[in-house]
Protein backbone atom coordinates (compact mmCIF):
# COMPACT_ATOMS: atom_id res chain seq x y z
CA UNK A 1 0.00 0.00 0.00
CA UNK A 2 1.12 3.08 -1.45
CA UNK A 3 1.33 5.96 1.92
CA UNK A 4 2.56 9.46 1.13
CA UNK A 5 2.42 12.55 2.62
CA UNK A 6 0.74 13.90 -0.67
CA UNK A 7 -1.67 11.29 -1.22
CA UNK A 8 -4.51 13.87 -0.08
CA UNK A 9 -3.12 15.73 -2.99
CA UNK A 10 -4.20 13.53 -5.70
CA UNK A 11 -7.97 12.17 -4.77
CA UNK A 12 -9.68 14.98 -6.80
CA UNK A 13 -8.37 13.93 -9.68
CA UNK A 14 -9.49 10.62 -9.67
CA UNK A 15 -12.76 11.53 -9.33
CA UNK A 16 -13.63 12.17 -13.39
CA UNK A 17 -14.35 15.80 -14.35
CA UNK A 18 -13.93 17.26 -11.02
CA UNK A 19 -10.68 19.18 -11.19
CA UNK A 20 -11.47 22.75 -11.50
CA UNK A 21 -9.81 23.57 -15.73
CA UNK A 22 -9.34 27.28 -14.29
CA UNK A 23 -6.38 29.25 -12.29
CA UNK A 24 -3.08 30.39 -13.34
CA UNK A 25 0.14 29.14 -13.48
CA UNK A 26 3.90 30.55 -13.55
CA UNK A 27 7.17 30.22 -14.56
CA UNK A 28 10.59 28.91 -14.96
CA UNK A 29 12.36 25.62 -13.78
CA UNK A 30 15.42 24.86 -12.64
CA UNK A 31 15.21 21.33 -11.79
CA UNK A 32 14.76 20.43 -15.53
CA UNK A 33 17.78 21.71 -16.83
CA UNK A 34 17.08 21.38 -20.02
CA UNK A 35 13.91 23.65 -19.32
CA UNK A 36 14.27 26.05 -21.87
CA UNK A 37 13.05 23.72 -24.93
CA UNK A 38 12.06 26.49 -27.08
CA UNK A 39 13.38 27.78 -30.29
CA UNK A 40 14.05 29.81 -33.01
CA UNK A 41 11.92 29.36 -35.67
CA UNK A 42 10.60 31.21 -39.89
CA UNK A 43 7.17 31.43 -40.89
CA UNK A 44 6.04 29.82 -44.15
CA UNK A 45 3.21 30.70 -46.24
CA UNK A 46 -0.48 29.42 -45.21
CA UNK A 47 -1.05 27.06 -47.86
CA UNK A 48 -2.17 23.29 -46.70
CA UNK A 49 -1.31 19.91 -48.12
CA UNK A 50 -1.55 16.72 -47.45
CA UNK A 51 -0.27 13.22 -48.68
CA UNK A 52 -1.22 9.56 -48.42
CA UNK A 53 1.34 6.40 -47.04
CA UNK A 54 1.32 3.94 -49.33
CA UNK A 55 3.36 0.63 -49.44
CA UNK A 56 6.79 0.75 -50.73
CA UNK A 57 9.90 -1.29 -51.10
CA UNK A 58 12.95 -0.65 -48.98
CA UNK A 59 16.35 -0.35 -49.97
CA UNK A 60 17.23 -4.05 -49.27
CA UNK A 61 14.22 -5.13 -51.54
CA UNK A 62 11.90 -5.87 -48.76
CA UNK A 63 8.43 -5.16 -49.10
CA UNK A 64 7.11 -3.00 -46.64
CA UNK A 65 3.24 -3.02 -44.91
CA UNK A 66 0.69 -1.13 -46.21
CA UNK A 67 0.83 2.45 -44.54
CA UNK A 68 -1.80 4.06 -43.00
CA UNK A 69 -3.87 6.60 -45.68
CA UNK A 70 -3.69 10.01 -44.10
CA UNK A 71 -6.81 12.14 -45.56
CA UNK A 72 -6.32 15.51 -45.51
CA UNK A 73 -3.73 16.20 -43.28
CA UNK A 74 -2.59 19.83 -43.76
CA UNK A 75 1.21 20.46 -44.58
CA UNK A 76 1.98 16.43 -44.53
CA UNK A 77 3.36 16.78 -47.94
CA UNK A 78 6.14 19.94 -46.37
CA UNK A 79 6.28 17.97 -43.20
CA UNK A 80 7.66 14.99 -45.52
CA UNK A 81 10.24 16.48 -47.39
CA UNK A 82 11.77 18.39 -44.48
CA UNK A 83 11.83 15.07 -42.67
CA UNK A 84 13.87 13.09 -45.57
CA UNK A 85 15.95 16.15 -46.19
CA UNK A 86 17.23 17.13 -42.30
CA UNK A 87 17.25 13.48 -41.21
CA UNK A 88 19.85 12.80 -43.45
CA UNK A 89 21.64 15.70 -42.89
CA UNK A 90 21.45 14.42 -39.18
CA UNK A 91 21.91 10.68 -39.89
CA UNK A 92 25.18 12.24 -42.22
CA UNK A 93 26.37 13.86 -39.38
CA UNK A 94 25.97 11.75 -36.53
CA UNK A 95 28.07 9.48 -38.55
CA UNK A 96 31.36 11.38 -39.30
CA UNK A 97 31.52 13.43 -35.83
CA UNK A 98 35.07 12.87 -34.10
CA UNK A 99 34.35 14.56 -30.89
CA UNK A 100 31.84 12.55 -28.77
CA UNK A 101 30.54 15.45 -26.47
CA UNK A 102 29.15 16.98 -29.99
CA UNK A 103 27.54 13.35 -30.92
CA UNK A 104 26.23 12.69 -27.70
CA UNK A 105 23.80 16.18 -28.26
CA UNK A 106 22.82 15.74 -31.93
CA UNK A 107 21.06 12.69 -30.33
CA UNK A 108 19.40 14.08 -27.87
CA UNK A 109 15.70 13.60 -27.63
CA UNK A 110 16.18 10.09 -28.63
CA UNK A 111 17.61 10.26 -32.26
CA UNK A 112 17.17 6.18 -32.57
CA UNK A 113 13.21 6.57 -31.82
CA UNK A 114 12.98 8.91 -33.97
CA UNK A 115 15.01 7.31 -37.32
CA UNK A 116 13.68 3.82 -36.58
CA UNK A 117 10.18 5.88 -36.95
CA UNK A 118 11.09 7.01 -40.03
CA UNK A 119 11.96 4.06 -41.39
CA UNK A 120 8.49 2.82 -40.59
CA UNK A 121 6.86 5.85 -42.04
CA UNK A 122 8.31 5.83 -45.13
CA UNK A 123 8.65 2.07 -45.76
CA UNK A 124 12.16 1.91 -45.73
CA UNK A 125 14.78 0.71 -44.03
CA UNK A 126 17.57 2.63 -45.41
CA UNK A 127 19.67 4.76 -44.39
CA UNK A 128 17.31 5.24 -41.59
CA UNK A 129 18.04 1.60 -39.32
CA UNK A 130 21.64 2.69 -40.20
CA UNK A 131 21.37 6.16 -38.68
CA UNK A 132 19.39 4.64 -35.84
CA UNK A 133 22.07 2.11 -35.13
CA UNK A 134 24.46 4.87 -34.77
CA UNK A 135 22.60 7.06 -32.65
CA UNK A 136 21.87 4.33 -30.27
CA UNK A 137 25.61 3.19 -29.76
CA UNK A 138 26.29 7.14 -29.38
CA UNK A 139 23.67 7.39 -26.81
CA UNK A 140 25.04 3.47 -24.97
CA UNK A 141 29.28 4.09 -25.20
CA UNK A 142 29.29 8.14 -25.21
CA UNK A 143 26.37 8.84 -22.66
CA UNK A 144 25.22 5.77 -21.05
CA UNK A 145 27.98 3.15 -20.10
CA UNK A 146 30.22 6.22 -18.78
CA UNK A 147 27.00 7.63 -16.26
CA UNK A 148 26.96 4.09 -15.38
CA UNK A 149 23.15 3.85 -16.87
CA UNK A 150 22.58 6.61 -14.47
CA UNK A 151 21.44 9.33 -17.03
CA UNK A 152 20.20 12.76 -16.06
CA UNK A 153 16.48 12.92 -15.54
CA UNK A 154 15.97 14.71 -19.14
CA UNK A 155 18.21 12.24 -20.72
CA UNK A 156 16.48 9.14 -19.86
CA UNK A 157 15.62 7.68 -23.01
CA UNK A 158 13.84 3.90 -23.10
CA UNK A 159 12.65 3.78 -27.01
CA UNK A 160 15.23 3.97 -28.79
CA UNK A 161 16.86 1.32 -26.95
CA UNK A 162 13.09 -0.37 -27.43
CA UNK A 163 13.19 -0.30 -30.97
CA UNK A 164 16.72 -1.23 -31.70
CA UNK A 165 16.22 -4.70 -30.10
CA UNK A 166 12.97 -5.17 -31.16
CA UNK A 167 13.32 -3.67 -35.29
CA UNK A 168 16.82 -3.75 -34.92
CA UNK A 169 17.40 -7.47 -33.77
CA UNK A 170 19.96 -6.04 -30.95
CA UNK A 171 20.41 -8.38 -28.02
CA UNK A 172 22.54 -6.02 -26.21
CA UNK A 173 19.92 -2.62 -26.48
CA UNK A 174 17.42 -5.14 -24.92
CA UNK A 175 20.13 -5.75 -21.97
CA UNK A 176 21.08 -1.56 -21.99
CA UNK A 177 16.98 -0.99 -21.38
CA UNK A 178 17.05 -3.40 -18.84
CA UNK A 179 19.90 -2.29 -17.15
CA UNK A 180 18.57 1.76 -17.39
CA UNK A 181 15.20 0.46 -15.86
CA UNK A 182 17.14 -1.80 -13.27
CA UNK A 183 18.91 2.14 -11.83
CA UNK A 184 16.08 3.88 -12.07
CA UNK A 185 15.16 6.56 -9.05
CA UNK A 186 12.39 4.26 -7.35
CA UNK A 187 9.66 6.79 -5.74
CA UNK A 188 8.72 5.66 -2.64
CA UNK A 189 12.31 4.89 -1.95
CA UNK A 190 14.48 7.12 -3.28
CA UNK A 191 16.02 9.84 -0.77
CA UNK A 192 14.38 12.78 -3.09
CA UNK A 193 11.00 10.84 -3.34
CA UNK A 194 8.84 13.58 -1.88
CA UNK A 195 10.25 16.40 -4.35
CA UNK A 196 9.17 14.29 -7.45
CA UNK A 197 5.65 15.48 -6.40
CA UNK A 198 6.37 18.78 -7.03
CA UNK A 199 5.71 19.43 -11.30
CA UNK A 200 9.30 20.71 -11.72
CA UNK A 201 10.06 17.41 -11.87
CA UNK A 202 7.41 16.35 -14.40
CA UNK A 203 10.16 15.60 -16.88
CA UNK A 204 11.79 13.00 -14.68
CA UNK A 205 8.90 11.28 -13.09
CA UNK A 206 7.39 11.19 -16.77
CA UNK A 207 10.61 9.23 -18.54
CA UNK A 208 11.38 6.90 -15.81
CA UNK A 209 7.43 6.22 -16.35
CA UNK A 210 7.70 5.30 -19.70
CA UNK A 211 11.33 3.35 -18.73
CA UNK A 212 9.09 1.50 -16.91
CA UNK A 213 6.46 0.45 -19.59
CA UNK A 214 9.28 -0.66 -22.09
CA UNK A 215 11.21 -2.36 -19.68
CA UNK A 216 8.12 -4.00 -18.42
CA UNK A 217 7.47 -4.89 -21.97
CA UNK A 218 10.88 -6.50 -22.91
CA UNK A 219 10.22 -8.55 -19.43
CA UNK A 220 11.28 -6.65 -16.35
CA UNK A 221 8.96 -7.33 -13.23
CA UNK A 222 6.38 -4.75 -12.76
CA UNK A 223 7.22 -2.85 -8.94
CA UNK A 224 3.41 -2.45 -8.32
CA UNK A 225 4.27 0.83 -6.24
CA UNK A 226 7.13 2.49 -8.08
CA UNK A 227 4.51 2.60 -11.27
CA UNK A 228 2.17 3.71 -8.75
CA UNK A 229 3.62 6.10 -6.69
CA UNK A 230 5.03 7.29 -10.84
CA UNK A 231 1.10 7.50 -12.07
CA UNK A 232 0.07 9.15 -9.45
CA UNK A 233 2.72 11.87 -9.78
CA UNK A 234 2.05 12.43 -13.42
CA UNK A 235 -1.28 12.77 -12.77
CA UNK A 236 -0.73 15.39 -9.80
CA UNK A 237 1.62 17.72 -12.11
CA UNK A 238 -1.73 17.56 -14.09
CA UNK A 239 -3.69 18.79 -11.23
CA UNK A 240 -1.44 21.64 -10.33
CA UNK A 241 -1.13 23.05 -13.83
CA UNK A 242 -4.50 22.94 -14.55
CA UNK A 243 -5.89 24.72 -11.35
CA UNK A 244 -2.63 26.33 -10.09
CA UNK A 245 -2.38 24.64 -6.89
CA UNK A 246 1.18 24.12 -6.62
CA UNK A 247 3.43 22.08 -4.44
CA UNK A 248 6.68 23.76 -5.35
CA UNK A 249 7.69 25.48 -2.18
CA UNK A 250 9.07 28.33 -4.64
CA UNK A 251 7.15 30.70 -6.39
CA UNK A 252 9.50 30.88 -9.45
CA UNK A 253 8.75 26.97 -9.83
CA UNK A 254 5.44 27.59 -9.61
CA UNK A 255 4.61 27.78 -13.62
CA UNK A 256 3.22 25.34 -16.40
CA UNK A 257 5.76 24.89 -19.60
CA UNK A 258 3.46 23.65 -22.01
CA UNK A 259 5.81 21.06 -23.53
CA UNK A 260 6.14 19.76 -20.14
CA UNK A 261 2.76 18.41 -19.97
CA UNK A 262 2.97 17.11 -23.13
CA UNK A 263 6.05 15.16 -21.94
CA UNK A 264 3.92 14.12 -19.54
CA UNK A 265 0.61 12.99 -20.90
CA UNK A 266 2.72 10.87 -23.35
CA UNK A 267 4.22 8.83 -20.16
CA UNK A 268 0.64 8.81 -19.15
CA UNK A 269 -0.98 7.07 -22.83
CA UNK A 270 2.06 4.67 -22.81
CA UNK A 271 1.12 3.68 -19.03
CA UNK A 272 -2.44 3.85 -20.14
CA UNK A 273 -1.82 1.53 -23.62
CA UNK A 274 -0.21 -0.44 -21.50
CA UNK A 275 -3.09 -1.00 -18.92
CA UNK A 276 -5.19 -1.85 -21.91
CA UNK A 277 -2.61 -4.88 -22.85
CA UNK A 278 -3.12 -6.24 -19.63
CA UNK A 279 -6.72 -5.85 -19.41
CA UNK A 280 -7.41 -3.35 -16.88
CA UNK A 281 -7.85 -0.12 -18.61
CA UNK A 282 -6.68 2.78 -15.64
CA UNK A 283 -9.97 5.16 -16.23
CA UNK A 284 -8.23 7.99 -14.31
CA UNK A 285 -5.64 8.89 -17.45
CA UNK A 286 -7.94 9.85 -20.12
CA UNK A 287 -10.05 11.97 -18.10
CA UNK A 288 -6.85 13.53 -16.89
CA UNK A 289 -5.69 13.64 -19.82
CA UNK A 290 -9.10 15.57 -21.35
CA UNK A 291 -8.52 17.98 -18.69
CA UNK A 292 -4.92 18.90 -19.76
CA UNK A 293 -5.90 18.89 -23.35
CA UNK A 294 -8.85 21.70 -22.71
CA UNK A 295 -6.57 23.48 -20.26
CA UNK A 296 -3.76 24.13 -22.42
CA UNK A 297 -6.19 24.92 -25.74
CA UNK A 298 -8.00 27.26 -23.69
CA UNK A 299 -5.24 29.18 -21.74
CA UNK A 300 -2.14 28.56 -23.92
CA UNK A 301 -3.23 28.32 -26.96
CA UNK A 302 -2.38 31.32 -29.62
CA UNK A 303 -4.80 31.04 -32.40
CA UNK A 304 -2.16 33.29 -34.95
CA UNK A 305 1.36 33.98 -34.19
CA UNK A 306 2.91 36.56 -35.32
CA UNK A 307 6.92 37.59 -35.57
CA UNK A 308 9.77 35.41 -36.84
CA UNK A 309 12.65 33.40 -36.14
CA UNK A 310 12.68 33.29 -32.22
CA UNK A 311 10.60 36.93 -31.69
CA UNK A 312 7.26 34.94 -31.85
CA UNK A 313 4.42 36.72 -29.99
CA UNK A 314 0.58 36.72 -30.19
CA UNK A 315 0.13 39.76 -32.28
CA UNK A 316 -0.68 37.54 -35.41
CA UNK A 317 -0.19 37.44 -38.84
CA UNK A 318 1.42 34.17 -39.63
CA UNK A 319 -2.09 32.40 -40.03
CA UNK A 320 -0.62 29.55 -37.90
CA UNK A 321 -1.00 28.77 -34.11
CA UNK A 322 1.53 27.63 -31.53
CA UNK A 323 1.09 27.25 -27.65
CA UNK A 324 3.44 29.83 -25.43
CA UNK A 325 6.45 28.67 -23.91
CA UNK A 326 5.26 29.55 -20.78
CA UNK A 327 2.15 30.97 -18.77
CA UNK A 328 2.78 34.44 -18.22
CA UNK A 329 1.98 34.89 -14.43
CA UNK A 330 5.49 34.89 -13.34
CA UNK A 331 6.46 36.34 -16.15
CA UNK A 332 9.60 34.33 -17.77
CA UNK A 333 8.92 34.55 -21.92
CA UNK A 334 5.24 33.87 -22.49
CA UNK A 335 5.56 33.68 -26.06
CA UNK A 336 4.78 31.28 -28.10
CA UNK A 337 7.19 28.11 -29.20
CA UNK A 338 5.87 26.79 -32.18
CA UNK A 339 8.93 24.49 -32.48
CA UNK A 340 7.59 22.57 -29.51
CA UNK A 341 3.98 22.32 -30.79
CA UNK A 342 4.89 18.47 -31.89
CA UNK A 343 5.88 17.94 -28.40
CA UNK A 344 2.09 18.82 -27.14
CA UNK A 345 0.15 17.51 -30.29
CA UNK A 346 -0.16 13.59 -29.64
CA UNK A 347 -2.85 13.95 -26.43
CA UNK A 348 -5.03 15.89 -28.90
CA UNK A 349 -5.06 12.79 -31.37
CA UNK A 350 -5.28 10.31 -28.91
CA UNK A 351 -8.10 11.94 -27.36
CA UNK A 352 -10.14 11.84 -30.91
CA UNK A 353 -9.55 8.30 -31.05
CA UNK A 354 -10.04 7.84 -27.70
CA UNK A 355 -13.19 9.65 -27.19
CA UNK A 356 -14.41 9.85 -30.89
CA UNK A 357 -15.31 13.56 -30.62
CA UNK A 358 -13.80 14.98 -33.84
CA UNK A 359 -12.93 18.69 -32.14
CA UNK A 360 -9.66 16.97 -31.29
CA UNK A 361 -8.69 16.03 -34.58
CA UNK A 362 -9.14 19.88 -35.49
CA UNK A 363 -6.75 21.21 -32.97
CA UNK A 364 -4.41 18.30 -33.46
CA UNK A 365 -4.23 19.31 -36.96
CA UNK A 366 -3.71 23.27 -36.23
CA UNK A 367 -1.08 22.17 -33.62
CA UNK A 368 0.65 20.29 -35.87
CA UNK A 369 0.26 23.05 -39.12
CA UNK A 370 1.49 25.65 -36.86
CA UNK A 371 4.74 23.59 -35.75
CA UNK A 372 5.65 22.68 -39.90
CA UNK A 373 4.85 26.13 -41.05
CA UNK A 374 6.62 28.19 -37.96
CA UNK A 375 10.16 26.20 -37.59
CA UNK A 376 13.49 26.23 -38.58
CA UNK A 377 17.25 25.47 -37.49
CA UNK A 378 15.81 21.63 -38.16
CA UNK A 379 19.70 20.78 -39.12
CA UNK A 380 20.53 20.71 -35.32
CA UNK A 381 19.65 16.90 -33.88
CA UNK A 382 17.94 18.28 -31.12
CA UNK A 383 15.32 20.11 -32.98
CA UNK A 384 14.97 18.12 -35.98
CA UNK A 385 13.87 14.89 -32.57
CA UNK A 386 11.37 17.55 -30.84
CA UNK A 387 9.65 17.89 -34.63
CA UNK A 388 9.30 13.87 -35.03
CA UNK A 389 9.90 11.83 -32.06
CA UNK A 390 6.13 11.57 -31.05
CA UNK A 391 4.37 12.95 -34.20
CA UNK A 392 3.88 9.75 -35.90
CA UNK A 393 1.81 8.67 -33.31
CA UNK A 394 -0.27 11.86 -34.16
CA UNK A 395 -0.88 10.47 -37.69
CA UNK A 396 -1.80 7.22 -36.58
CA UNK A 397 -4.39 7.98 -33.87
CA UNK A 398 -5.84 10.39 -36.17
CA UNK A 399 -6.07 7.83 -39.27
CA UNK A 400 -7.52 4.88 -36.44
CA UNK A 401 -9.91 7.82 -35.03
CA UNK A 402 -10.81 8.07 -38.85
CA UNK A 403 -11.12 4.39 -39.39
CA UNK A 404 -13.62 4.31 -36.59
CA UNK A 405 -15.94 6.55 -38.24
CA UNK A 406 -15.12 9.39 -35.27
CA UNK A 407 -14.56 11.93 -38.42
CA UNK A 408 -18.48 12.10 -39.08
Amino acid sequence: MIINKYIMFLVPIMLVGLISCGGGDEDTSSANSDSTDSTSSSSSSSSTDSSSGSSSTSSSGTNQETLPVFADVPKLSEFTARMQKYGRLLGDKISSEPSASKRIQEVYYDAARTFYQIAEFTGQSEPWHTYARKARNIFVNDYLKPNNYKPAGWWRFPHGLDLDWRIGGNAASKSDLLTLHSKSPRPGYHVYADRYWEQMYSRPVAYTLETNMAAERAGAKRDVDVVEFLVQMALGHIQQWTTGVYLDPVLEDQHIQAFMSGLTTAALIDYYERSVELGSPDARVPAALKIMADWLWTNMWVADVGGSAGSWRDTGGTGYGAFRMRNAKVGANPNPAPMLNQLILPVYAFLYKHNCENTYRSKADLIFSGGVALISNLEKGKFFSQQHRMTFRYLKWRAEGDNAGCNG
